[in-house]
């Protein structure tokens, strides 16, 4: 094994100031406390619930000295997700740690500080990446036709906020998940044109995703590889969680795959679908950038001005909640800039569970977080977590997709 400086890429970066580090790479990922909320700690390789798809009805009004009926027993469907590992490892080089600002033991107490931070922003940008990926492959976006070149174009509605320079991504065919081209490292990318530049040559078509770089595996009905399952595939009509939908239609979202332009109303319906179906009054929306601008733009003309008002006058989208009234009263409205640029989302917060029987541990191979690598001056850190994402209440969420943007 060779690792140089080139490897890890000025991996301290210690002579930037604190805020241009930090600048390079973050994307907002509001999904990430809620994963957390979701969480429940688990146990075992796998994880299941229950879901009622059949109720006894022997409820009735019957005459006087009326035979009562024999009751039939609930039916239930069991479901249940895999766990799946995902890991952030890092090398440090002693090279690295000498030749940055300071040297020596001052060094190393600044690399001390500072990797366990980047290892961690990474990894859990990755699993905010994966919770918003658009299928159980983990697409990030769809590609449109590119013949020939290494910057491959993308679908108009793909979020650009998941890419940056240095991101390795496979591109696959969306439905059988075999690799188009595998391996390839992003180098440049346009949120303007839609556009990612890597080092292959690259001939793409409407049939192709960019997918996270992971341990791949075919696209099909149920989860058959590594990675978690996906907001966008648990909140739906398909297949999820090892249950077939079609055999049991009232297990599914609320879902207008062709909304269009937003109103009040079709956020309206979505919301009282959820309503009627849930047992919690706690409810949380989802939307991204620019669905948050255009729900603001249907609730300016109903703007009022109280005669001091009129002496200033102020900018900006502040609005972040939708007032229900009934039993849910105001939802709050959570911007997150890394999920689908055209959807909303509607969860009850019993609605998913994310079972994990690791979440953001460090691997201690030798007993510390600073491992040796054999034979070389070089440290190494591992973050992972052990996890899967489940819906055993799908009828207490709601989607929109498809809004004009």
């Amino acid at each position: 094994m060779t690792i140089t400086n080139a490897v890890i890429a000025d991996i301290l970066k210690v002579n930037y100031p604190e805020p241009v580090v930090q600048d390079l790479t973050y994307r907002q990922q509001a999904i990430l406390p809620f994963l957390k909320k979701w969480r429940k700690d688990a146990g075992g390789k796998n994880q299941s619930f229950s879901i009622e798809t059949y109720r006894s009805e022997t409820g009735r009004y019957v005459a006087e000295n009326t035979a009562q009926k024999t009751p039939a027993g609930n039916q239930y469907k069991r479901g249940y997700v895999d766990m799946c590992t995902v890991y952030q490892r890092q090398y440090l080089t002693q090279e690295a740690i000498d030749d940055s600002a300071g040297g020596g033991d001052k060094a190393l107490f600044a690399a001390v500080a500072k990797v366990p931070k980047d290892v961690s922003r990474d990894h859990a940008f990755h699993i905010a990446c994966n919770a918003w990926a658009l299928d159980v492959g983990g697409a990030l976006a769809t590609c449109i036709a590119t013949t020939g070149s290494t910057t491959i174009n993308l679908a108009a509605t793909s979020n650009m906020r998941k890419f940056y320079r240095g991101q390795i991504i496979d591109v696959k065919n969306a439905t059988t998940g075999a690799d188009v081209h595998a391996d390839c490292t992003i180098s440049a990318v346009s949120e303007k044109n839609k556009t990612i530049t890597q080092g292959t040559s690259a001939t793409t078509t409407t049939a192709h995703s960019i997918y996270i770089q992971d341990e791949a595996y075919g696209v099909s009905s149920v989860l058959t590889g590594y990675g978690a399952y996906p907001i966008p595939v648990l909140v739906g009509t398909g297949n999820a969680c090892n249950i077939t939908a079609s055999s049991y239609p009232e297990w599914a979202s609320y879902l207008n795959d062709a909304t269009g332009s937003l109103t009040l109303a079709k956020i309206q319906a979505a919301v009282d679908w959820v309503e009627a179906r849930c047992e919690t009054k706690m409810t949380t929306m989802f939307a991204s950038p620019e669905v948050i601008i255009k729900y603001a733009d249907i609730l300016l003309p109903d703007v009022r001005y109280k005669p001091e008002d009129l002496g200033r006058w102020e900018a900006g989208y502040p609005t972040t909640l939708f007032y229900r009234g009934g039993t849910m009263g105001i939802i709050p409205i959570i911007k997150d800039a890394i999920m689908p640029t055209d959807e909303l989302y509607i969860i009850a917060d019993n609605a998913i569970t994310n079972y994990s029987t690791a979440w953001l541990k460090w691997f201690a191979g030798d007993g510390s977080q600073f491992s040796r690598v054999s034979g070389v001056l070089t440290y190494e850190m591992t973050l992972y977590s052990r996890h899967n994402l489940a819906i055993p209440a799908r009828q207490a969420t709601a989607k929109l997709q498809a809004i004009s943007i």
